[in-house]
C-alpha cells in the first residue's frame, strides 16, 4: 500500500526521456557503502569504502558485504509481532536505537532484513513494510547526528519492480537484495514448462544466473 500510493503521488514523465545508456557523463548506478566521516574536512578515512556498480545486489554480493570486517556490517532484523496495539510503533522505535547503538560503535553498514530463518518464521511475527523500516532508520541517524557514519542496505521479499528499488533508494536506502524476486527467477528458469518452452524454441536457452540478473 505504501508503494502504491508513492507511485501515485510520485510519478514524473521527463521529456525527452531520460536515457542513461547515451547520458553515461552525468547519470550512473555506482553507490558506495561505509562512512563517509566529516565532508567539510576529508581525510584518508573518508574514501575507505566500497563502490558498487549497481544498488542491486545478489545475494552472493550481499554476503560479502555482511562478512567485511573494514565496513564493520550489523543485520538486523526487520520483523515483529503482530497483534497488540502500537506494537509496530515499538518496533521501529527498538529498531532505530539499535542501529543508533550499533553505529556509535563502528558499525559502517547497516542491513535492514525481513528475511526468515528456519527457526525463527513464526505465525504472529510479520515484517516491517521496508520503506517504513527504511525511512525511520534513515531519519533517526540524520536526526541523531550519525547518517554520513554508515550506509543501509536493505534484504527484503518486498521490492520486485524497479520501483519498489527506486523507492526505496529514495527513502535512504544505498543498496538492496531483492531476494525473493531471485528465488522467484530461479523457480521460473528450473521449472518444467519452462525447460519445455526453451527445447521448442520459443524461450532462450538462458542460465540461472542470467535470469536473475535480468530480473
Amino acid at each position: 500500500a505504501a508503494v502504491l500510493a508513492a507511485r501515485l503521488a510520485a510519478s514524473q514523465v521527463t521529456n525527452p526521456p531520460i536515457d542513461p545508456l547515451r547520458e553515461g557523463l552525468v547519470m550512473s548506478l555506482e553507490m558506495r557503502l561505509g562512512g563517509r566521516g566529516n565532508l567539510l574536512n576529508p581525510g584518508a578515512d573518508t574514501y575507505r569504502q566500497v563502490l558498487l556498480n549497481s544498488p542491486i545486489l545478489l545475494e552472493s554480493q550481499l554476503e560479502a558485504i555482511a562478512k567485511d570486517s573494514t565496513l564493520g556490517s550489523k543485520t538486523f532484523d526487520t520483523s515483529f509481532k503482530a497483534g497488540s496495539s502500537g506494537s509496530l510503533a515499538a518496533a521501529l522505535a527498538k529498531l532505530c536505537g539499535d542501529v543508533e547503538d550499533a553505529v556509535k560503535a563502528g558499525c559502517q553498514c547497516v542491513l535492514l532484513s525481513d528475511r526468515a530463518s528456519e527457526t525463527s518464521l513464526q505465525p504472529e511475527k510479520v515484517p516491517i513494510p521496508s520503506l517504513l523500516a527504511t525511512g525511520a532508520v534513515h531519519h533517526h541517524l540524520i536526526r541523531t547526528g550519525l547518517r554520513s557514519d554508515t550506509s543501509i542496505v536493505v534484504e527484503t521479499a518486498q521490492a520486485f519492480s524497479t520501483h519498489h528499488a527506486a523507492m526505496l533508494i529514495g527513502y535512504g536506502a544505498h543498496a538492496l537484495c531483492p531476494y525473493l524476486a531471485y528465488e522467484t527467477a530461479r523457480q521460473w528458469r528450473l521449472s518444467t514448462r519452462t525447460q519445455s518452452l526453451v527445447k521448442s524454441g520459443k524461450v532462450p536457452d538462458i542460465s540461472v544466473g542470467d535470469a536473475q540478473k535480468n530480473l
